[in-house]
C-alpha cells in the first residue's frame, strides 16, 4: 500500500508519516526543498518535490496512490489550502481523508469540508478529521503550559476555567488517519480522545505532571510569557466535541483523555527539547 501525504514534515503530518511507515506503508512525501527530501527520505519516505501551490504537476502520482491524505491544512491561507485540496481531490485516488480543526469553524473550512464529502463516490472515499488541540512532542499548546509551570512553579490558565477544551494525543491523531486510509472510511470523524476537559481541569493536571502545587487564574492579557496568543485562545474557547464515528474503522484513542496522556506528553517535551538542544 501507498499513500500520497501532503505535510510529511509537519506536527500532524510527521506523525502519521511515522505511524503510516511504521506499518509498512510506502509514503509518497509531498516536499518543497531539497534538504526535506533528503529527510524525509533518511526516515524511509519516497520524497516528491513540490508545493502545494503547483500540485497539478504531481497529479498522476497522486491519482496512482492508494490514498492521499492532506495533512497540510493551513488556517492562514484559505486560497492557497483551498486549491490544494481542489487539485488533490481531481487527482482520482481511491481514497482521500483531509485533515481539518474542530477549532477554526470558519465559513470557508465548512465549506471546503462539504466539498470533499461532496467529491466522494463509487471510486473514492473521501473523509474529513476535525482535529482538536493535538499534544504530545514540541508541538502545539502543550508545551507553553508546561514551560509556564516549571518556570513559575505554578500552573495556569485563563479565565474562569470552565471553557472546555477537547483534544488529542498526537500519536492517537496518527493512528486515526491510518485506521481511515486502512478501512476506506468515509464522512467526517472528530480527531479528539472524545473527553473534553475544562481549562481549569487541565492546568490541575499538568501541576499534578509537571509537580507544581499551585494553579492560578489569569486574564489574556497577564498570561505568563510562555504563552502565545493562541494558547490563551484554545483555552478560553469553549470546544466540546464528541468522538462517536472513530469505532467505524476501527479506532479507539489510546489516551481516552488529557491527563491519560500528560505523563507520556511530558516525557516527549523534555526528550525531544534535549534533541532539538
Amino acid at each position: 500500500m501507498n499513500v500520497f501525504l501532503t505535510g510529511a514534515t509537519g506536527y500532524v503530518g510527521g506523525a502519521i508519516a511515522k505511524e503510516l511507515r511504521a506499518a509498512g506503508v510506502e509514503v509518497l512525501a509531498l516536499v518543497r526543498t531539497e534538504e526535506k527530501a533528503r529527510a524525509v527520505r533518511e526516515r524511509g519516505m519516497v520524497p516528491i518535490l513540490g508545493t502545494l501551490e503547483a500540485l497539478e504537476r504531481h497529479a498522476e502520482t497522486a491519482g496512482r496512490a492508494d490514498a492521499i491524505v492532506h495533512a497540510a491544512f493551513d488556517d492562514a491561507h484559505e486560497e492557497r489550502d483551498a486549491h490544494a485540496t481542489r487539485a488533490l481531490l481531481a487527482a482520482g485516488s481511491r481514497a482521500f481523508v483531509y485533515a481539518s480543526s474542530a477549532y477554526n469553524r470558519s465559513a470557508w473550512r465548512f465549506a471546503l469540508e462539504e466539498e470533499v464529502l461532496a467529491a466522494g463516490g463509487d471510486r473514492m472515499a473521501t473523509s474529513v478529521v476535525r482535529l482538536g488541540m493535538v499534544y504530545g512532542g514540541l508541538g502545539g499548546t502543550m508545551p507553553d503550559l508546561f514551560a509556564a509551570a516549571e518556570a513559575h512553579g505554578t500552573s495556569f490558565y485563563v479565565g474562569e476555567g470552565r471553557a472546555r477544551v477537547s483534544a488529542i494525543h498526537r500519536a492517537d491523531a496518527a493512528r486515526l488517519f491510518h485506521a481511515i486510509v486502512r478501512q476506506g472510511g468515509r464522512g467526517i470523524f472528530e480527531g479528539v480522545d472524545g473527553e473534553p476537559v475544562t481549562a481549569r481541569a487541565l492546568a490541575e493536571a499538568v501541576a499534578r505532571t509537571v509537580g507544581c502545587r499551585r494553579i492560578e487564574s489569569v486574564c489574556a492579557e497577564q498570561a505568563p510569557a510562555e504563552f502565545r496568543e493562541h494558547t490563551c485562545d484554545v483555552l478560553e474557547r469553549d470546544v466540546a466535541v464528541a468522538q462517536t464515528h472513530g469505532a467505524s474503522v476501527g479506532w479507539t484513542p489510546r489516551f481516552p483523555n488529557v491527563p491519560a496522556g500528560l505523563a507520556r506528553a511530558y516525557e516527549e517535551w523534555k526528550e525531544e527539547a534535549i534533541r532539538v538542544g
